[in-house]
């Protein structure tokens, strides 16, 4: 047989070798990818919608980091433990969140930083499942990608476990609810009739036992204020009818109660406005205003410009029946008296 024949013969066995050999262990595994799901959500203006952030296919992972970037303008997320300072998502339950070296999101530029290990004696996990998971809010309509900047799964020994990234989208749909026409004016009660004082849907006043007041200033939270003071960052929320302890404005003033604080964990601490133990003095007496003809809900696109035309009133008026220091600056969900 000549030498070409014999070449050509040892190449067909070859191939036909590789067509129909019979595995002798298990199939390639997929690399490991990071993704969010679902890929594509939904969610209405004012509602909210829950993603994951998953890892598939993964071998002898102890630790996992993962950045996102989303449109701020459009969502935001929702604070999981408003008991902290700033706003954080949830850990999974893939890894034994035991070490939990960054879980911040901004709600200003758009981003979700998280970093989680596992700690001795706990060994690494494989297979698939869930890193974190995110509380969107939508905020006006349209689609917003959330999008993976950067994801690093690492073993016990600190190296890195090459992966791949899958982003995802949100849409917001719906406009939001038009606001509710105004209040009637009730019928002029009968001549000798007390007429009874209009009280706004707001909390209580805040207790006798307040040691002074503070006005928020820029980058303050809840808990710089209580470490200015020495008071616990849930009673000045209590005491000043606040829902969600993270969110506080600049120019809000606040009532600080007598409620001690200790042992005081580190971090920012506020610039005192008054001195504790001092007796705060009495705060002057509002001006007397005109009742509330009507109540007003504060929507996210309104100005107290816009809503002084839409009542027929003024800024200042307004202003002056809620109390408000700072004309141009108003907030979602406040209930407004309108003179």
């Amino acid at each position: 047989m000549k030498t070409g024949k014999i070449f050509h013969l040892l190449s067909l066995l070859t191939l036909l070798a590789t067509l129909f050999a019979i595995p002798t262990g298990p199939a390639f595994a997929a690399d490991p990818v990071v993704r969010i799901v679902p890929a594509a959500a939904t969610v209405h203006v004012n509602e909210t919608v829950v993603i994951s952030v998953v890892v598939e296919n993964v071998a002898n992972l102890f630790g996992a980091e993962f950045h996102l970037e989303f449109d701020p303008n459009m969502v935001e997320v929702v604070d999981a433990d408003p008991a902290t300072d700033g706003v954080q998502i949830t850990p999974g339950t893939f890894l034994s969140p035991d070490f939990i070296a960054q879980n911040q999101a901004s709600n200003v530029v758009g981003t979700v930083d998280f970093a989680v290990s596992q700690m001795a004696p706990k060994g690494p996990v494989s297979g698939s499942g869930t890193l974190a998971t995110i509380t969107f809010r939508g905020l006006s309509p349209g689609v917003v990608n959330v999008t993976i900047r950067g994801a690093i799964l690492a073993n016990q020994d600190g190296q890195e476990i090459p992966s791949s990234r899958q982003h995802g989208t949100i849409t917001v749909s719906g406009e939001q609810a038009p606001s509710p026409l105004p209040t009637p004016i009730p019928p002029t009660p009968a001549p000798g009739t007390p007429t009874p004082t209009p009280v706004p849907p707001t909390v209580a006043p805040p207790p006798g036992n307040i040691q002074g007041y503070h006005v928020v200033r820029r980058s303050e939270t809840l808990y710089s204020i209580g470490r200015a003071y020495a008071t616990r960052p849930h009673a000045i929320a209590s005491a000043n009818g606040i829902v969600n302890p993270s969110r506080i404005y600049v120019g809000m003033r606040l009532a600080i109660p007598v409620a001690p604080w200790s042992p005081i964990p580190a971090g920012p601490v506020a610039v005192r406005q008054f001195t504790p133990g001092v007796p705060a003095p009495t705060p002057p007496p509002s001006p007397p205003v005109p009742g509330c003809r009507f109540y007003h809900t504060v929507r996210r696109s309104d100005t107290l410009t816009r809503i002084a035309i839409r009542y027929g009133s003024n800024i200042w008026a307004i202003g002056r029946a809620n109390n408000i220091y700072n004309l141009n600056l108003i907030f979602p969900g406040q209930v407004l008296c309108i003179p």
